[in-house]
């Protein structure tokens, strides 16, 4: 049983929950790095807060991805139940960096 937040979280927390990356300090890095943006927005502190609705934008390996929020969890979801969490809106692949 997955339990639902109702407002904000923070980016990295909800990064490892949603299974983007396998620690949450993992995530961290990542989001310090400037490899994230949130609406458009460049985002590099993992204390940043998302909320349901909000687009992810960020390079993965040779990828860019673009993913709708759903929903924020309190607990880490299970990989079958990802669907419920976000929703991939765009996977463009051959990114020349």
């Amino acid at each position: 049983m997955i339990d639902f937040e109702s407002q904000t979280q923070r980016i990295d927390l909800w990064l490892w929950h949603a299974r983007i990356y396998k620690t949450r300090s993992i995530s961290t890095k990542y989001i310090q790095h400037g490899a994230f943006r949130l609406n458009s927005c460049p985002v590099t502190k993992a204390s940043c807060t998302i909320k349901k609705n909000d687009i992810l934008t960020f390079v993965w390996y040779d990828t860019i991805r673009v993913i709708k929020i759903l929903n924020l969890t309190k607990q880490r979801v299970a990989a079958k139940n990802i669907s419920l969490i976000y929703q991939e809106i765009l996977e463009t692949s051959d990114v020349k960096l």
